[in-house]
């Protein structure tokens, strides 16, 4: 009787084990479509295979993409990868940073895949703006649970964007014209705020 309950004990112990391990390294698979030449931003796994813009362009053409740009946000401009030119950056993708993808031609098969990783974390300092990717498996259901999650966290205020493909929502906290917008995998969100956080995690299952 002893031997059974020791026994039971540890598949129970390797059980929790397996369980931990696998939360903290969970596997995604999202299939994300592009309109033509309509802009859209896109929210990665932190853990994906993606280098670089160059990485992420190719994988979209590949998709059937074409005339395919990828755009990052630097907290002080926008920097353009459209396969090499003038002025043109082939920045690195970086775990929990939102990109803007934009196609001449519509995609319809272009397959994310990656894990997440839970000590990529955000912090916000002074008045300035981020493009944030948030995990897949955020318990975030929408624009005020995010908000009040950084607000939570020491920020002052927070307004928050979702480009809906042909106009933007906002939300600040309610009032005419503002939306509070569902979060959705796969998509990034504007965050504009002021205010020092030193570590904002998005909450997740």
């Amino acid at each position: 009787m002893r031997k059974r309950i020791i026994i039971a004990f540890l598949t129970i112990l390797i059980l929790s084990i397996s369980l931990v391990i696998f939360s903290s390294n969970m596997a995604f698979k999202l299939k994300m479509s592009l309109n033509a030449n309509e802009a859209k931003y896109i929210s990665l796994p932190y853990n994906n295979s993606y280098t670089d813009a160059e990485s992420l362009r190719n994988r979209i053409m590949m998709a059937q993409g074409s005339g395919v740009t990828v755009y990052n946000w630097n907290g002080t401009q926008w920097q353009r990868w459209s396969g090499g030119g003038i002025g043109q950056v082939n920045f690195t993708i970086e775990p929990g940073i939102g990109y803007e993808v934009v196609s001449t031609s519509s995609v319809t098969n272009w397959n994310i895949v990656g894990s997440h990783n839970d000590n990529v974390a955000f912090s916000f300092q002074g008045l300035s703006t981020k493009f944030i990717s948030l995990p897949y498996h955020t318990t975030l259901k929408n624009a005020a649970e995010m908000r009040n999650s950084i607000l939570s966290e020491g920020a002052n205020w927070v307004n928050l964007y979702r480009w809906t493909g042909s106009r933007w929502q906002r939300w600040s906290g309610g009032g005419i014209g503002q939306v509070n917008f569902t979060i959705e995998p796969g998509i990034a969100i504007e965050v504009n705020y002021y205010g020092d956080v030193s570590v904002w995690k998005p909450p997740h299952y």
